[in-house]
């Protein structure tokens, strides 16, 4: 995970974005940029959009606030939690791979 606060390049179109966002693993092995490996690859949120309408997928955006080294933090202790845990699984982040 990168420390840095800046902003992330669009593997698709190749703007700049500094939205932190994740979505379901399942989720984004569909809409992540081709020839990437499991896990990896980058989008802005338009580009993220705009993959996953064209696999029939719609996405919820839901903003917060809040320093995203916390909210990363935070996303971390509930995944290892839920990962001891059977019956739960754990979503990953991807806007910083």
């Amino acid at each position: 995970m990168k420390e840095s606060t800046e902003d992330e390049v669009c593997q698709i179109c190749g703007n700049a974005y500094a939205e932190i966002y994740h979505v379901p693993d399942d989720v984004w092995e569909a809409i992540k940029p081709p020839g990437k490996v499991e896990g990896a690859g980058l989008l802005c949120p338009r580009c993220a959009d705009s993959r996953a309408r064209e696999n029939s997928i719609t996405l919820y955006w839901e903003a917060s606030s809040g320093w995203w080294k916390e909210d990363v933090a935070a996303f971390a202790e509930e995944a290892e939690s839920e990962t001891s845990n059977p019956d739960t699984t754990a979503d990953s982040l991807h806007s910083s791979h």
